[in-house]
């Protein structure tokens, strides 16, 4: 999905497309929702879930992440920072609110890698 203008402008960092499991977990009914990470940045990403979350709260959030055939299960609170409804699951914008080093180290790495490939 390309941005319009004003969505790169508003972007601290750049983001990478990917096809990434996560689960994101509900703390008001202990549930965890299945999702799917579609691009990412080292302060965010953009998930596609079925299940609806509340813009401004801030939810534990692992993503399974395959680098170069690498497994990284990372493990971050996100908060919602935006939902939209779109064939029938939801986009979810989110940004990072804790993150250990190590796994935003490796974050780092793979969204950098992009403009060394370049």
């Amino acid at each position: 999905m390309p941005l319009v203008k004003s969505q790169q402008e508003s972007r601290r960092h750049p983001r990478r497309s990917v096809v990434w499991k996560a689960l994101i977990k509900d703390k008001r009914n202990k549930n965890f929702s299945s999702c799917t990470v579609i691009d990412i940045s080292r302060s965010g990403a953009l998930i596609k879930c079925i299940d609806p979350f509340k813009e401004g709260l801030i939810y534990p959030l692992m993503i399974n992440a395959v680098i170069e055939s690498s497994r990284h299960k990372i493990y971050t609170m996100a908060k919602i920072c935006n939902v939209v409804l779109s064939e029938k699951q939801f986009l979810t914008g989110v940004s990072f609110t804790e993150i250990s080093p190590e796994d935003q180290s490796i974050l780092d790495d793979f969204v950098e890698a992009i403009f060394s490939e370049q």
